[in-house]
C-alpha cells in the first residue's frame, strides 16, 4: 500500500511541475536511466520504435554473500496521449528475479504511466508509474504499485527541412 501511495504523489507532483516544457519527439531514441520501487526496479533502456510504441528492458543485480539476485524483465509501451511536454502511455511487463537462498520470482502485469520534459533540459524525461502484478512468490501474490522512472534520452529528432522556393517563372 506504501509503494501505491508514494506512486500516486510522485504522479501529483510530476502534474503541478510549473516549468514550460516542449513538445519532444521521441521516435527511434534510445533512454538509459533506472526505474524504482516495483517488482521490475533497475537499469532500464527504452527504445521507441516509432512515436508511438516502445520496448523498455530491465535488468538489476545485487551481489552479496548470501542473498544475491539477477533480475531480468522487458515492458511493452504504447502512448495513448502525447501532449506538448508530457507523454501519458500504457503497457505491460514480465519479469524473473532469481534469488539465491530464496525462492525464484516470476512478475508480469500492466500500468499506466507519465513521463514529462522539462524546457531546460529536453532529453531527460521525469516519470511515474502505477499498476499491478501478479507474483509467484508466496509472500506477495498480487499487489499494486508506484513506481519513480528516470530516463536520458541520447540523440535529438531531426529538424525539418524548409522547402527550397523556387523562382517564378516571367510571363512573355
Amino acid at each position: 500500500m506504501k509503494k501505491l501511495v508514494v506512486g500516486l504523489v510522485m504522479v501529483s507532483i510530476l502534474f503541478c511541475l510549473p516549468l514550460k516544457g516542449e513538445a519532444v519527439s521521441l521516435k527511434k531514441r534510445l533512454g538509459v536511466g533506472f526505474s524504482a520501487l516495483s517488482p521490475l526496479d533497475g537499469w532500464s533502456f527504452r527504445y521507441w520504435l516509432t512515436e508511438k510504441f516502445a520496448v523498455n528492458p530491465v535488468i538489476n543485480f545485487r551481489l552479496e554473500t548470501a542473498n544475491s539476485e539477477f533480475l531480468l524483465g522487458g515492458r511493452a509501451i504504447y502512448k495513448a496521449k502525447d501532449e506538448k511536454s508530457m507523454n501519458l502511455y500504457l503497457g505491460g511487463e514480465i519479469g524473473v528475479d532469481l534469488r539465491q537462498n530464496r525462492d525464484d520470482n516470476f512478475s508480469i502485469g500492466p500500468f499506466a504511466g507519465v513521463e514529462y520534459f522539462m524546457m531546460q533540459l529536453p532529453n531527460l524525461g521525469l516519470g511515474a508509474e502505477i499498476g499491478l502484478y501478479y507474483q509467484s512468490a508466496a509472500s506477495a501474490f498480487a499487489t499494486t504499485y508506484g513506481r519513480v522512472v528516470v530516463h536520458y534520452y541520447f540523440g535529438g529528432s531531426k529538424k525539418a527541412k524548409k522547402p527550397v522556393k523556387k523562382p517564378a517563372k516571367k510571363k512573355k
